[in-house]
């Protein structure tokens, strides 16, 4: 009798900590709740990096969208150039879920690579963010 309850406990406690041992999976990622963006790509747009001649002018186009699972509106668009660490920001403000926007810029005037960041948040502090590298050279006849 003393041996049939020894077991029973020895087969009680095993099974306890078999199952308080295991734990939900936490690992699921969850749902993506960024708003989109993405680069235009059509001829004539800079959509990666690319080197120009210096105060060259390009041409780059953004698509944003309001992330559907989120419903929240677009309402800022910050654009940032950092060249030899002097950083030009600028922000645009409103409320919209969906934007197309072509940014008509010049490539700086001295020689060197400039970072462009393209950032699009939420009305929920979402956001997503792009980036390219303009490297500007000097070209004949400059």
């Amino acid at each position: 009798m003393r041996q049939l309850n020894y077991i029973t406990v020895v087969i009680f406690l095993s099974v306890f900590f078999l199952f308080s041992s295991c734990s939900k999976n936490n690992s699921t990622p969850g749902v993506d709740q960024k708003p989109s963006l993405t680069f235009t790509t059509l001829n004539g747009y800079v959509s990666t990096d690319a080197t120009l001649g210096i105060s060259s002018p390009f041409k780059v186009g953004l698509w944003a969208a309001s992330n559907t699972n989120s419903a929240a509106k677009l309402t800022r668009l910050t654009v940032r150039r950092v060249f030899n660490n002097n950083t030009i920001s600028n922000d645009t403000t409103f409320s919209t879920s969906a934007l197309h926007l072509d940014i008509n810029a010049t490539s700086n005037s001295g020689m060197g690579k400039e970072k462009w960041y393209f950032r699009i948040t939420d009305d929920k502090n979402q956001y997503r963010e792009l980036s390219l590298t303009i490297t500007t050279i000097v070209t004949l006849g400059k």
